[in-house]
């Protein structure tokens, strides 16, 4: 009879702990009808609306600079609007082009300010395995189809730079 009981204990907190455990996740994560395009929309719009408010940004040790706890990774977001043919992503890499201070600030500040660019990330090279020389730009872009142009634009402007920045090191 105690066995039993004990079992049935143990067995109620497993089932309990589970279900309050699948609540929790689908907060995060939802399943089923939840995870549809509008709630990754929603999801990727609240996380622009909090990276853009400067209330959200955190002073650094270092002057003029500040840093941000991101709230969560909207890229299985991003991934799941792809599939769904709602936005588009590129791996831009610009072989010409280095990454340096410069040129990060051109693209950050044109990307930045385009409300159809929904998230560009520069990737940085591999530091186990090194280059000679400077490393080439290499970003992902998730973007609405209305940014293309501005994107087109956008890498002509950096080989330019990159161009002119050669030309001035001679």
């Amino acid at each position: 009879m105690r066995t039993s009981l004990l079992v049935t204990v143990v067995a109620f907190c497993g089932v309990m702990g589970g279900y309050l455990l699948g609540i929790v996740i689908a907060k995060r994560v939802p399943l089923g009808a939840e995870a549809s395009v509008e709630w990754h929309w929603k999801r990727v719009n609240d996380y622009r609306a909090f990276v853009r408010d400067p209330q959200n940004l955190e002073s650094s040790d270092i002057p003029g600079l500040s840093a941000l706890t991101l709230p969560y990774d909207i890229e299985p977001s991003l991934m799941a609007l792809e599939r769904a043919g709602e936005i588009y992503c590129a791996d831009v890499l610009l072989p010409t082009v280095p990454e340096n201070l410069k040129i990060n600030q051109h693209w950050m500040k044109a990307l930045g300010g385009n409300p159809d660019v929904l998230e560009a990330t520069g990737l940085p090279g591999s530091t186990a395995l090194k280059i000679t020389g400077d490393p080439p730009l290499y970003l992902k872009i998730w973007f609405k189809k209305t940014a293309l142009a501005d994107i087109q634009k956008l890498i002509v402007e950096l080989e330019s730079l990159a161009s002119s920045e050669r030309v001035e090191d001679q």
